[in-house]
């Protein structure tokens, strides 16, 4: 395998140099609206169409033996969330049709990958486990679906979801899930995140949807495979933007919108309104590294989520004088 990292070396290169080729070829924009969107220039959001390429070519090379069983579900589900995506980017799908198709898309994956179904939830002190089939089926989905949503709504600002996804999958790495994997989709987040800070390329929903799915998909396969990550450890990898995405939900709800509708009250909004571009970047970066990392040190999960949870509501709550 360590030959054809040259290979994807060489790829990931190559979609620099030309990138500007490609984006003008494809022609998928961001462009500035004053309201949501405060960028000045047009920005290409194609990070979907960089990752799904390593990932395509990965999987031939490989000839699809990544996974013991459902490597074409995994390969299948991945290209229908980016397509998903890109066409949400060339026209927007509404909140509730993206709604339905994820949870059409999630009920299908784990119908023909039973090895995704959440038998038992494996905490750190306790096992707890479901003698019915349809709770297994409905927490599945719903761990599938807060987790792309979340990973989708953190996708606010440059660098940020790049470097979270990359955090995640030196996790794997570590922990030596789907190791060769792991490190090709690292490589292309690392091509991403160079573009994205020169502010050339954004992930786009192509690439947010389909990165929140291979996370997701992973975890839940790990689950059954490896047995080496409990739910309250990726409970805290996944803190940050799981409560963001709770709280933001909530408050929506409250004042009669729909929950996964966009707005900027996401915490990377609220932190540029008391810091600058790069200590919000900084300040969301540690709020999800340094709990992890004390992780390896101080095993009590719990313990960790809530101080990450008081200090997160207090940079919500911080009015800068």
């Amino acid at each position: 395998m360590n030959s054809t990292y040259i290979i994807f070396l060489i790829i990931n290169i190559l979609f620099i140099r030309y990138f500007d080729k490609i984006s003008f070829k494809i022609s998928l924009y961001d462009r500035p609206d004053n309201l949501r969107k405060l960028h000045k220039n047009r920005i290409a959001c194609i990070g979907g169409i960089l990752i799904i390429t390593n990932f395509i070519i990965f999987f031939f090379v490989n000839k699809f033996q990544i996974f013991e069983k459902g490597n074409f579900v995994f390969f299948l589900g991945s290209l229908l969330f980016f397509i998903v995506g890109f066409v949400d980017d060339h026209k927007s799908i509404k909140a509730n049709m993206k709604l339905i198709l994820f949870i059409l898309a999630f009920g299908l994956i784990i119908y023909f990958d039973q090895q995704l179904i959440l038998n038992e939830i494996r905490f750190s002190f306790k096992i707890i486990q479901f003698n019915n089939i349809y709770i297994s089926y409905f927490i599945t989905i719903l761990c599938f679906l807060l987790f792309v949503n979340s990973f989708n709504m953190f996708d606010g600002i440059n660098l940020q979801s790049g470097f979270y996804a990359l955090f995640i999958f030196i996790i794997f790495i570590l922990n030596n899930i789907y190791l060769n994997f792991s490190l090709v989709i690292s490589f292309s987040i690392l091509t991403f995140l160079f573009l994205n800070f020169k502010n050339k390329c954004f992930l786009g929903d192509n690439g947010s949807l389909l990165i929140g799915f291979i996370i997701s998909y992973i975890f839940l396969k790990s689950e059954f495979v490896f047995k080496n990550l409990y739910a309250d450890q990726i409970f805290l990898i996944m803190l940050v933007p799981g409560v963001d995405l709770l709280r933001i939900a909530i408050k929506r709800i409250i004042k009669n919108k729909h929950p996964f509708d966009p707005d900027r009250n996401h915490i990377h909004h609220i932190l540029q309104k008391n810091f600058s571009y790069n200590m919000s970047i900084f300040v969301t970066v540690c709020l999800i590294v340094i709990p992890n990392f004390l992780s390896f040190f101080y095993k009590n999960y719990f313990v960790l989520i809530f101080f990450t949870s008081v200090i997160y509501f207090s940079l919500i709550l911080y009015k800068k004088k």
